[in-house]
């Protein structure tokens, strides 16, 4: 999932292309879709096994499409709720600023929602990349006044992609040249291929949802959902 708005030209598309190297190192029966958003999301390409059609789609991307819009909360429900008939691990690559012109009105809401999708959240922000200052150039007043208006802004955007990732037992990755873009790319596809599953039944089918914690003996980092939504007594 690509932040296909005005912030892709700034920090340059060859960032978001290194993602061909996560699509290279996923297994032959993995399905992968690219879907831009911007004021909504838009399939690039069908969940699919087909790699190299795959990878050829993502460097035929068009990131002049993107409007200034970016409904980054609404586009990634659209997307969760798509994913909801589809069967097994299911994981969101999303490679954003963060940045979202329509916030949800409760974030209590949403974040309930996060947290009880079975569907992992992985975020590459490019948060970093556009808080560089511009090299071998010196910046008029009122570039550097951009510049500061936009930084609040970009870490706002940081916040939200960590809240996220959190939120669904993902990660969060802050990038801040093309090989840290490699070496996360190539982290992410080793992740999607070798997880834990852990299962268990509910104690009661009450409908609501439920907060999860889970602890393991000597692991440096154990990533996990927040939450879960228990079944209804109805649906059994």
């Amino acid at each position: 999932m690509l932040e296909c708005g005005p912030s892709v030209n700034l920090f340059g598309s060859e960032y978001v292309q290194k993602a061909d190297a996560l699509i290279r190192n996923l297994a032959a029966n993995d399905r992968v879709a690219i879907v831009c958003y911007s004021s909504t999301p838009a399939v690039q390409f069908e969940l699919g096994e087909d790699k190299p059609s795959a990878r050829l789609a993502l460097q035929n991307l068009n990131f002049h499409m993107g409007l200034a819009d970016l409904n980054l909360a609404r586009s990634l429900l659209t997307i969760l709720d798509g994913l909801r008939a589809v069967p097994g691990k299911k994981t969101v690559v999303l490679l954003s600023s963060g940045v979202d012109s329509s916030p949800p009105q409760s974030a209590g809401d949403f974040h309930a929602i996060l947290s009880g999708s079975e569907v992992r959240v992985l975020a590459v922000s490019t948060t970093k990349l556009l808080q560089q200052p511009i090299k071998r150039r010196k910046r008029s007043p009122e570039q550097r006044a951009s510049q500061a208006g936009l930084d609040p802004m970009l870490q706002e955007g940081a916040s939200t992609l960590q809240d996220l990732a959190a939120a669904t037992g993902g990660r969060a990755y802050f990038p801040r040249s093309a090989k840290e873009f490699d070496k996360t790319y190539l982290e992410i596809a080793q992740l999607v291929r070798h997880e834990y599953n852990l299962a268990f039944v509910p104690q009661s089918p009450d409908g609501k949802l439920h907060s999860l914690s889970v602890t393991a003996n000597h692991a440096q980092r154990v990533d996990h959902r927040q939450a879960y939504l228990a079944p209804s007594a109805s649906s059994n």
